[in-house]
């Protein structure tokens, strides 16, 4: 006999939750009349994705468009979450439910710091401002790349005047000047990975010798991965050698610069060159331990059959027993991602040209 979970559902009407159990494949729920929305997974209490038709979604956004008080910030999240789980899979329609999705959210503006008046941020602020930065210097927006640069290398040269040149710390030690060279801690990772994607090679050893003489574990983490985002070929090559390489950088942490760089679209074909050349070699250096699978997963960015069919012939030929089942995660992601590129990417140009001011 076919078993059938219980699956005990939240489910937000309005401004009512209501708590059900379902205990069939198939059950229905009378909702209350005029209903205009309902999110099926109140505060994201559900261990579980679930999908919104046209109508619902359709709901949903407007009652986000009009700042619907009785959806938090945990239903966003989880109707966010949803949506794009649900897109992956490639349903049609609902990449389409996502872009919508997206855009309903408030657009307040959230700057490069909170207000003077606020001693601390807002939580959903502070985690949104790191992201909203990265992603608008990711589309090359030259204002925030210029700004992200003028603070880095002050940061910079703050930082090396300060160890070399104690005396200079005095000068930089006022009020003005602090706002200046500062970079709040939230915000370094973001500065540094578009400083060093936007920079020189002035900039990438700027930030190499930070990464060396850093002593805050923290600090060390943001420099060492964001190094792995520069785009000069030759300086992702030495990057590559670097790291497999020097004493420099301790065992347990190569992986993650080298998931930069393969995740990054200017050194992802180099990165993946580098790992079919020297597999054997990170393996060693992992002991065969849990990080191969991370090793394993590295070309998971890329979005083309071909390049899944490259990467399984690949894979097919080494014999690594641990991360046999990351290798096959990894081409079924690439080709996961490569139908719904292929189903999608028309629509999502399209979307784009109709609802994005240029």
């Amino acid at each position: 006999k076919k078993m059938i979970w219980s699956v005990p559902m939240k489910i937000r009407v309005g401004s009512k939750t209501i708590s059900v159990l379902f205990k069939d494949e198939k059950q229905t729920l009378e909702l209350p009349k005029n209903t205009e929305w309902v999110h099926l997974n109140a505060d994201s209490t559900g261990f579980y994705a679930s999908q919104c038709d046209h109508a619902m979604m359709e709901g949903l956004t407007k009652a986000l468009k009009n700042g619907e008080k009785a959806l938090t910030v945990l239903d966003k999240v989880c109707l966010v979450r949803d949506a794009l789980a649900v897109a992956e899979c490639g349903m049609p329609g609902e990449t389409l439910n996502l872009l919508n999705l997206i855009v309903s959210f408030q657009n307040d503006e959230i700057g490069w710091q909170a207000p003077e008046d606020k001693k601390e941020d807002e939580d959903v602020e502070g985690l949104l401002r790191p992201l909203i930065i990265q992603s608008i210097g990711d589309y090359g927006y030259q204002p925030v790349i210029d700004e992200a640069l003028k603070r880095f290398r002050s940061f910079m040269k703050f930082v090396y005047i300060f160890i070399y040149l104690f005396i200079y710390l005095f000068h930089y030690n006022n009020e003005n000047d602090e706002k200046k060279t500062d970079i709040s801690p939230s915000l370094k990772s973001v500065v540094f990975t578009i400083a060093i994607k936007n920079g020189d090679k002035k900039d990438f050893e700027l930030l190499k010798k930070y990464y060396l003489t850093a002593t805050d574990s923290a600090e060390k983490d943001w420099a060492l991965r964001s190094l792995g985002w520069t785009t000069d070929t030759e300086l992702i090559r030495h990057m590559l050698q670097w790291i497999k390489n020097s004493s420099e950088v301790r065992n347990q942490d190569k992986v993650y610069p080298f998931r930069t760089l393969a995740t990054n679209p200017a050194g992802r074909e180099i990165a993946w060159e580098f790992l079919q050349k020297t597999f054997s070699e990170w393996y060693s250096i992992f002991e065969g331990g849990f990080l191969v699978k991370h090793l394993a997963k590295l070309p998971s960015e890329f979005v083309s059959f071909e390049k899944a069919s490259e990467i399984e012939k690949f894979y097919d030929s080494l014999d690594f027993p641990a991360c046999k089942r990351s290798m096959q995660q990894c081409v079924e992601n690439i080709k996961k991602n490569a139908s719904w590129r292929k189903q999608d990417i028309a629509l999502i140009e399209k979307w784009v040209s109709a609802n994005v001011k240029k």
